[in-house]
């Protein structure tokens, strides 16, 4: 669903700059989520956002916003680690 919508968004809008509200909200143990989403789902979701965003060289702006968890830094550490993994480019 965020693929399909992003990409019509994008196709759409054509932004100078993207700034993308990553949320924690819909984490299962959030006590007022309602999607019921794993860190894992999360982390993809974060992932593939900055990815379809920068592959249109697009700039990206990931502001952390928060959830109800105790484990919200920890979802927000992980998928700022595998965007750094995904686009380092010293290697």
């Amino acid at each position: 669903m965020v693929e399909n919508t992003l990409a019509e968004a994008l196709d759409a809008v054509r932004p100078d700059l993207v700034v993308y509200n990553a949320g924690t909200d819909p984490f299962i143990n959030d006590p007022l989520a309602r999607y019921r989403l794993t860190k894992g789902d999360l982390a993809e979701r974060d992932l593939l956002v900055v990815s379809m965003v920068r592959e249109q060289a697009i700039p990206v702006a990931m502001v952390l916003s928060g959830g109800y968890s105790a484990e919200s830094w920890q979802i927000h550490t992980d998928a700022i680690e595998d965007i750094l993994v995904r686009f380092d480019t010293a290697s």
